[in-house]
């Protein structure tokens, strides 16, 4: 099929549901829902597709096949971006009780921050056991992701120098925050490298001789500036 970056203008929020058993019930969304009905049909049917084990095609198979159920838009959605189309999905995903849906279709930056932290571990193992997997994919997918940016970049230009209008107060307190941690950490890194060399001053070392002064620098966390020792 022929590239082509969504317009969410055409945003749509659809349901399919199985024809004699109401509780089948599934909600996604897109921009172009033609060819989304088209995709579901093929993978469902399709078992060397990377998806097709997934909750909602094998339940479609369970329950008769793509036939045995209709799809269908339940609301029409222009919106500005991806993330907008999502959390209007997920309120829709609700109020339906959809039980095909294998995951919800968008959490807040707290909602994962706090999945995250319970599971950091589990993310950190699945990263070192496919790590290489990862940049294999990354490899074979930079010129399209690439292409893609510069045509998004170009298709919401307006929506873009918007954004940053109305939010570059938070953007370049951000910026700020990244710069101070970056700094912290590679002061961090410094001291461990010259300590690794020299070795760190034990206390009786230090007890005859005026010790060096702590080096101060400036912090930003959370929106509120504190001061770290760096000795």
């Amino acid at each position: 099929m022929p590239y082509k970056v969504a317009n969410y203008k055409n945003g749509k929020i659809y349901k399919i549901e199985h024809l004699d058993k109401p509780e089948l019930v599934y909600i996604g969304s897109t921009t172009m829902f033609n060819r989304r009905k088209s995709n579901h049909k093929r993978i469902c049917n399709n078992q060397p597709d990377s998806q097709y084990n997934l909750k909602l095609y094998d339940m479609m198979r369970l329950n008769g096949g793509w036939d045995a159920f209709k799809m269908m838009i339940i609301k029409e959605f222009p919106c500005n971006n991806k993330t907008e189309l999502l959390i209007e999905e997920e309120k829709h995903r609700k109020e339906y009780q959809a039980t095909l849906n294998q995951n919800r279709a968008h959490i807040t930056k707290e909602e994962a921050k706090q999945y995250y932290r319970l599971n950091k571990e589990q993310y950190k193992e699945y990263y070192e056991a496919n790590k290489e997997q990862f940049k294999e994919y990354y490899e074979a997918n930079k010129e399209y992701k690439q292409e893609y940016q510069k045509k998004y970049n170009k298709v919401n230009k307006e929506h873009i120098k918007q954004n940053y209008e109305t939010n570059k107060d938070k953007i370049k307190e951000y910026q700020k925050d990244y710069y101070q941690a970056n700094k912290l950490k590679k002061l961090i890194i410094q001291k461990e490298e010259q300590n690794i060399l020299t070795g760190s001053p034990t206390e009786t070392e230090t007890d005859d001789e005026e010790a060096d002064e702590p080096q101060i620098i400036e912090v930003l966390g959370n929106g509120v500036k504190f001061e770290i020792q760096i000795y």
